[in-house]
């Protein structure tokens, strides 16, 4: 009798094991989907322009021609398959010239850093675990911030730290150094793995000030805005409940039946 429970139970237990294979995963596909993850954080490296009095975003050679670096960081929490939120820090240079300005030569440099939250749309859905045939998800981008500027400004050759040139005379002018900023902009991403991905981004802020670039004309009554290209490098951090669910297992399996 002993021998045939014995047998009886070892009989029972390879069919369980043997179904577990072809078992339909039961699974909240918000909570387990590795795509979703909710956390990440991101490395960036790019450039920057000006916009303002002494040249526009499309004269590249009185800007260095774009090679203005910058470095940032940042935080993001997904809140769902579309929408996430983004907290990053960035610290970067800007430089312009302007020739013949008027009757003298102006030119500014500035190293800056900005923080900001944006709120991201992710174009597309990833929201189902068996094939995300999306490697590439555009996205697009909105949020406010602050951004702090230390210009210094150049008048035929005087350098004038933190000296607002106001029209063509060269009296002084008292301004913040911060300013509130609006960043919009639209990006492209690539996911190498269900953990990492890089993406390619255009970030337009525009500024509540006209003393980023040192240089104040009374005769030009815009603000002064900026533009960053960067490069970015994400990890998603890992948040999936492994022991719940197996997604790479899940993945094989889905393979193996597609085949058969």
């Amino acid at each position: 009798m002993r021998r045939f429970l014995f047998i009886l139970c070892l009989y029972l237990g390879s069919l369980h094991v043997h179904g577990q294979g072809k078992v339909s995963y039961n699974y909240d596909q918000k909570r387990f989907n590795p795509y979703l993850n909710r956390l990440s954080y991101t490395f960036s490296f790019g450039f920057s322009a000006y916009n303002g009095e002494l040249s526009g975003f499309f004269d590249p050679d009185q800007q260095n021609y774009y090679f203005n670096p910058g470095l940032g960081y940042g935080m993001g929490y997904r809140i769902n398959d579309h929408l996430s939120v983004r907290a990053e820090v960035n610290g970067f240079s800007l430089y312009s010239k302007s020739i013949n300005y008027g009757e003298k030569d102006r030119s500014f440099t500035g190293f800056n850093i900005d923080y900001y939250l944006n709120g991201v749309i992710n174009l597309f859905q990833q929201g189902k675990i068996d094939g995300r045939i999306h490697k590439w998800d555009p996205i697009l981008f909105g949020g406010v911030g602050q951004v702090v500027f230390f210009p210094k400004s150049n008048v035929t050759n005087d350098v004038k730290t933190g000296i607002i040139v106001t029209d063509s005379s060269t009296s002084t002018h008292e301004h913040a150094s911060i300013s509130m900023i609006f960043p919009v902009g639209a990006g492209v991403k690539y996911y190498l793995d269900k953990n990492h991905y890089i993406s390619f981004e255009g970030n337009y802020r525009f500024t509540r000030t006209d003393f980023l670039d040192a240089i104040k004309d009374l005769s030009h009554t815009q603000l002064d805005k900026y533009f960053t290209l960067f490069f970015k490098y994400t990890v998603i951090i890992d948040s999936t409940p492994r022991k719940s669910f197996d997604y790479d297992n899940y993945i094989r399996n889905k393979k193996k039946i597609i085949r058969e």
